[in-house]
C-alpha cells in the first residue's frame, strides 16, 4: 500500500478478515477514493457499537465513524448518512472530536461537499488536520493547557 500498489495490496489481503487486514483494506480504499466502499468498511469496523451509547467512543472508533460519514457524503449516499447520524448522534456530546463528528454526519453536506472540500480537511496527511486542530484547541481550553509556556531558564 505504501508503494501505491493498491490492487496488489488488495490481492494480498484477499480473504483475510483480521482486524489489521480490515484496517489496511479500508486505508487502501480511502487512498483510492472509493468512497462508497470505504464508508461500508469503516462502518463495518464499528459493528453494533451504536447500541452502547453509554460508553464513549474510543479514538479509533471516532476516526472510523468520521471516515464512514465522509465516505457516505462523498458517495452521495444520503440514506446511509442519515442512518449513521441517527445511530451515532448520541455519542457526539461526549466525543473528543465532536466538531469533526458533527461535520462528518451532517447529511445536509451530502452532495454539496466535494472531494476537494474534504481533501482540504485531510491536508495531504490523510487525517482530519483541521478537525484535529480544533479538537486540540478545545482540549487545551478545557484543561487550561492554552496558557503560554513559561520560558526555560
Amino acid at each position: 500500500m505504501d508503494l501505491g500498489r493498491f490492487d496488489h495490496a488488495m490481492e494480498v489481503l484477499d480473504r483475510d478478515q483480521s482486524a489489521s487486514a480490515r484496517e489496511v483494506r479500508a486505508d487502501v480504499l480511502w487512498k483510492q477514493q472509493k468512497w462508497a466502499e470505504v464508508a461500508q468498511q469503516y462502518e463495518g469496523r464499528l459493528g453494533d457499537r451504536y447500541k452502547t451509547a453509554g460508553t464513549p467512543l474510543s479514538p479509533s472508533e471516532e476516526g472510523w465513524l468520521i471516515r464512514a460519514g465522509v465516505g457516505y457524503s462523498l458517495s452521495n449516499n444520503r440514506a446511509a448518512l442519515t442512518r449513521l447520524q441517527g445511530q451515532y448522534s448520541p455519542f457526539i456530546a461526549g466525543a473528543r472530536s465532536a466538531n469533526a463528528m458533527r461535520v462528518a454526519l451532517d447529511d445536509s453536506l451530502s452532495g454539496v461537499a466535494g472531494t476537494s472540500d474534504f481533501a482540504g480537511l485531510t491536508a495531504g496527511a490523510d487525517t482530519f488536520v483541521g478537525w484535529v486542530t480544533a479538537a486540540k484547541q478545545d482540549f487545551r481550553k478545557e484543561t487550561g493547557g492554552d496558557r503560554p509556556a513559561t520560558p526555560a531558564r
